[in-house]
């Protein structure tokens, strides 16, 4: 008797590729969720229509050079990295198949004209393998039906190369057992999301949970109870494009092992306490329209760097519930609908954050003013870190934001400023204070207690909590301990009160320090702000100028100091101090 098999291995043969075929993305969405996108992006006056097209007018110009952030510096592959991104999602989208082609030649293109840096995904500089091999693990999972099947195995055998590189690429930073740095959420994250969307964490799973000790043992030691970090939060951002991705990755196949660690922090309370709706222009941006101001903690620059890529659309997926509403107002008037931006600039449209704003904004929510919420807290303090920080309203150019920093721990191969006593004080969209961002030789860019002229010692630098309460207005009271920093420094103490009052009835912010020390010698103590013009937040001391001019004078016998400014709104804004105690 003749068994006739060969037509069965035939069917079977086809019913596998006609499944693989049909596949979809394996991460961050499900084939409901991207019909529920389609539905959206197509819904008159929402935000994914309007964001939508903001991406897909960029993606129809093919054009690579439209996303590069500076056309001197050579690195040509990020720009067509984010350009793939916006194609791949483009596709996945509308199903049309020139856009998964566009996604896969900007990534070819990395390695048929890379540049003069030459930056590719396997190969290089990690921080460059990271920002690229993200790059090509979303267009791999995001493009796929769209591509014929040598363009898959192409894209394919990269995240493998990719993936066998990194094990034997080494780098201080994400060696030190701390692994605070920056540098691991970014690399070991966009590792992370190659690995899941080359489904490969099963061949490699000695790696894979490597990968993810790491990254928990960064998030453990990096950040705060709201997530402020010794490096600031311009790389807290930075860190959360590609360390965010991974862990919601992970959740796409259900793996929950991360969950837990980004849920002891609080990003909403992180991002609406240091963030302002006043903008400011960053002359090393190429926008068109200003960026938001942000109170400089860590080493952060002076403008809004990293924010506008990704990070306040991703943080939505990190929301509580109760919270949804307020960001949701926030989040609209920032980088939304409502924000002061052209259209192209809106919707975290920088390095492609803009994918991540369709992805996981809620349409769904309904928005809650927090100026109306008399439960809304307006203060946010991370004790673990020794951040406090102050506003009395969250209104664009009528808003006062302040900060007051402990630097209460530090890590090794980890950014580090000597922050302890510094203060931050944004007003009405003028910046009054800030800090010295990467500079910390200079002391003049501190605003915090000099001591001999001094901001710091090469020896210990962090400070210790005494007390911290705040109210409702979002005002209140906190004293820091300048502990290792100013014994370092030749002290026996020292000791820093900020007094924050927004009650006024006609709406004027009052802020009082009070420094107290202790010292068997006689020191000279210069009480400082840093207001712009001497680089605050710049490795060059004059790269920026906030256009603060300052008088002194002398009320009762006390000297007084005036500082003026005009907002990027053209509005005049001034602070005003007296010196209750002197020499």
């Amino acid at each position: 008797m003749t068994v006739h098999r060969f037509p069965v291995i035939l069917v079977y043969i086809f019913l596998f590729a006609a499944n693989l075929l049909a596949a979809g993305p394996r991460l961050f969405l499900t084939p409901t969720r991207v019909s529920e996108l389609q539905t959206l992006v197509t819904t008159p006056s929402s935000h994914h229509q309007a964001a939508f097209d903001v991406m897909k007018a960029r993606v129809d110009q093919n054009d690579w050079t439209i996303y590069d952030e500076d056309g001197t510096d050579g690195n040509w592959a990020y720009a067509r990295g984010w350009l793939a991104r916006e194609a791949a999602l483009t596709y996945l989208l509308t199903g049309d198949p020139a856009y998964a082609t566009i996604a896969y030649n900007a990534c070819e293109d990395m390695f048929l004209d890379p540049g003069p840096d030459g930056r590719v995904p396997d190969d290089g500089y990690g921080l460059s393998r990271a920002m690229n091999g993200m790059s090509f693990a979303l267009v791999h999972d995001w493009a796929y039906d769209g591509l014929t099947q040598p363009q898959r195995d192409w894209l394919y055998g990269k995240l493998i190369s990719t993936l066998d590189n990194w094990p034997s690429y080494s780098h201080p930073n994400l060696e030190n057992p701390d692994q605070a740095s920056n540098w691991v959420g970014v690399c070991r994250g966009s590792e992370l999301l190659v690995m899941l969307a080359a489904s490969e964490e099963g061949n490699r799973g000695g790696r894979y949970g490597s990968l993810k000790n790491n990254l928990a043992t960064h998030m453990a030691n990096a950040y705060g109870e709201k997530g402020y970090s010794q490096e600031g939060s311009g790389y807290t951002g930075y860190t959360m494009t590609f360390l965010l991705p991974a862990i919601f990755a992970l959740e796409s196949i259900g793996d929950f092992t991360l969950t837990p660690a980004l849920q002891s922090f609080d990003t909403f309370r992180h991002i609406v306490s240091h963030v302002a709706l006043s903008y400011e222009k960053n002359p090393q941006r190429i926008l068109t329209t200003p960026e938001p101001q942000v109170l400089t903690t860590g080493v952060d620059n002076h403008g809004g760097d990293s924010m506008g890529t990704g990070w306040f659309s991703l943080a939505w997926n990190t929301l509580q519930s109760s919270q949804k509403g307020h960001y949701k107002w926030f989040y609209d008037r920032l980088m939304g609908t409502a924000a002061p931006r052209i259209e192209a600039e809106k919707y975290e449209s920088q390095r492609a954050g803009i994918v991540w704003s369709i992805l996981c904004y809620d349409e769904t929510v309904t928005e809650t003013d927090p100026n109306t919420d008399s439960s809304f807290e307006l203060f946010t303090f991370d004790e673990d870190r020794g951040a406090y920080l102050f506003r009395n309203r969250i209104e664009r150019n009528n808003e006062v934001l302040v900060n007051l920093m402990g630097d209460y721990t530090t890590h090794g191969n980890a950014w580090n400023s000597a922050e302890a006593f510094d203060i931050g004080i944004i007003s009405n969209g003028m910046r009054f204070a800030g800090s010295p961002g990467k500079n910390t030789s200079s002391p003049e860019l501190f605003s915090t207690l000099l001591v001999n002229g001094a901001a710091r010692s090469k020896d210990g630098h962090t400070g210790r909590p005494v007390f911290a309460e705040g109210g409702l207005d979002g005002g209140g009271y906190v004293i820091v301990d300048g502990d290792l920093k100013y014994r370092a420094m030749g002290l026996d103490s020292a000791h820093r009160h900020l007094l924050v009052d927004f009650t006024s009835d006609d709406g004027d912010a009052v802020i009082s320090t009070l420094d107290k020390v202790r010292v068997q010698d006689s020191q000279q103590y210069t009480w400082q702000f840093n207001i712009g013009g001497s680089g605050i937040g710049s490795d060059n001391p004059l790269t920026y100028d906030e256009g603060i001019s300052g008088t002194l004078g002398n009320e009762g016998g006390r000297p007084v100091f005036t500082l003026t400014g005009t907002n990027n709104e053209s509005e005049a804004v001034w602070l005003k101090g007296w010196v209750l105690s002197h020499p």
